[in-house]
């Protein structure tokens, strides 16, 4: 409950935020803490329905803004992907989903957040989100970033202190049950403090850190993921930063020649990571055989977002779904060929923008997304509307407003380094 009472406190701060600031980002920052700290909350929808009086500060503020603070409504290049996904997700089980599935309140939380939702935030971002004289936007988004990744790093280094005894008697890994959501969170901050080392230095080692605790939440997928996204953020930096070039390399090269040096030790600790890869998990593979025989009982609008019909494998805890962990399998048993057709769409769009003006800042955006869409195979991700979908829009429109702002429209400072395909 405290943990609760405190993302309440945070909501309450963003609705002042909203009340007496014009800039829609500076209510950033607080979205990130609350996303945060909200990843120790699991299965807690009872809990956050007793501070539902924080509403009252929330509905009002956000009324308030968006008429204060009214801006011309602008439409950006992503929108008519946007709205074919909303048709996509309102439709997904037409013919074959009942009206108790389509219609209860988890259902309709994510097929109208994940689809018309998510369309009608992306244009209030297009809209009130826009580069400054005063700051630069890309810097901007890049320090909040890490700032997050420096919690999420916090909590996992702070769960090993407080069972440090079983750290060090058993020499192992710890248990933590919000693994999955926090390395989703790392995953996707990472390539933020690697951004910024190109202007100071010392972050590149906060990044390193940030992928140690994303190893040490013990998430499978994050470790594997996590290294490939690492491996990402370290080729593009070695290539763009050449103030720091050798630096880099060194570094590199000497924490290769640790972890191999102490590979054995290393092995040792990460054990029990390692043994779940070896021992699989038979409700992913159960959700996977179920994914497609949905596909095949409505080939082109597949079973719905909101199908509950896959309950006596996974259950879902109160306003989830019943997800099938696995972003390929959820697109062709929720959505069938309409759904594969529309994320391919969708997904070829998001990289044409990127590849329209490639920059550093834009690369790293862009290792932030695959980052989500790569962890999103073997988790929700994803298909979660509040924070992630929310915040990889978020991207795309900070990538679109720096894409077209001149100079001066971005803090004075432009992008060092463009890359040539």
């Amino acid at each position: 409950m405290p943990i609760v009472y405190g993302i309440a406190g945070f909501v309450i701060l963003e609705s002042l935020i909203l009340v007496f600031c014009d800039d829609i980002i500076a209510t950033l920052p607080s979205f990130m803490m609350v996303s945060v700290i909200s990843l120790k909350c699991y299965d807690s929808f009872n809990q956050f329905m007793t501070v539902w009086w924080i509403l009252l500060f929330a509905i009002p503020a956000v009324i308030f803004h968006f008429t204060v603070y009214k801006k011309k409504l602008q439409f950006g290049k992503l929108t008519i992907p946007y709205v074919v996904m909303s048709f996509v997700f309102s439709l997904g089980g037409v013919g074959i989903i009942s009206a108790e599935d389509y219609f209860n309140g988890a259902s309709l939380y994510h097929s109208f957040g994940l689809g018309f939702g998510m369309l009608i935030m992306y244009v209030i971002l297009s809209s009130h989100l826009h580069t400054s004289k005063n700051y630069s936007l890309r810097m901007r988004v890049s320090y909040i970033m890490m700032a997050a990744g420096i919690l999420c790093s916090f909590m996992v280094l702070f769960q090993y202190y407080m069972y440090r005894d079983i750290v060090f008697s058993e020499f192992r890994i710890i248990y933590m049950q919000w693994r999955n959501n926090v390395s989703t969170i790392l995953m996707l901050v990472m390539p933020f403090s690697f951004y910024i080392s190109t202007r100071k230095y010392p972050y590149f080692f906060l990044g390193l850190i940030e992928y140690a605790a994303l190893l040490l939440s013990g998430s499978r997928g994050g470790a594997m993921f996590g290294t490939i996204e690492l491996a990402l953020c370290l080729i593009v930096l070695i290539y763009t930063d050449k103030k720091n070039r050798s630096k880099n390399i060194a570094i590199i090269t000497a924490c290769t020649v640790l972890l191999c040096t102490f590979a054995r030790t290393i092995v040792e600790f990460f054990m029990p990571t390692l043994q779940r890869f070896l021992d699989g998990d038979s409700i992913r593979s159960n959700l996977i055989q179920r994914a497609l025989s949905d596909f095949k009982a409505n080939i082109f609008f597949g079973r719905g977002i909101g199908y509950s019909g896959n309950s006596d494998v996974y259950e879902g805890k109160s306003m989830a779904i019943n997800w099938y962990h696995s972003s390929p399998f959820q697109v062709i048993g929720s959505f069938g060929i309409m759904g594969i057709l529309g994320f391919a769409y969708q997904f070829i769009a998001r990289c044409k923008l990127f590849a329209s003006k490639v920059t550093h800042f834009n690369l790293t955006l862009f290792i932030a997304f695959i980052g989500l869409t790569m962890m999103s195979t073997v988790n929700p991700g994803e298909f979660c509307p509040i924070p992630y979908g929310f915040l990889i829009t978020y991207f795309f429109v900070v990538c679109e407003k720096c894409n077209i702002a001149s100079v001066r429209e971005n803090g004075n400072e432009t992008e060092e380094t463009y890359i040539k395909l």
